[in-house]
């Protein structure tokens, strides 16, 4: 992960079992956020342990969060080619976006739009 020094400062780095985050300060406006990229595990008996560190960071957040990565997980069987899933997982994850109010923020060209 990195900035464009010129306008944004990392003010710490953290790293975790699951994510690597980092505080940022835009410079001119001096607004702090804090940016968490998340790698969750492709085995899936190592889910909720992943689920659960980001909750403790989240729960823990006194600035905005900006969540990005791959969690490897899927929020319904829709979302897999194969049509399969594990119910248990995929309602952890909805659970953990719902406790957390998280939007999704789609790529559109050169534009982003997000959905609840």
């Amino acid at each position: 992960m990195g900035v464009k020094e010129d306008l944004l400062q990392v003010e710490n780095w953290e790293q975790w079992e699951f994510f690597v985050g980092a505080t940022i300060r835009h410079k001119i406006l001096n607004f702090r956020w804090d940016t968490v990229v998340v790698y969750g595990p492709a085995h899936h008996d190592l889910s909720l342990n992943f689920l659960q560190e980001l909750r403790i960071r989240c729960r823990g957040a006194t600035l905005p969060v900006v969540i990005g990565g791959d969690f490897n997980l899927v929020r319904s069987v829709r979302d897999k080619s194969s049509g399969l899933g594990e119910d248990h997982l995929m309602r952890a994850f909805n659970d953990f976006i719902e406790e957390f109010d998280l939007r999704e923020v789609h790529r559109v060209g050169p534009r982003f739009t997000w959905t609840k």
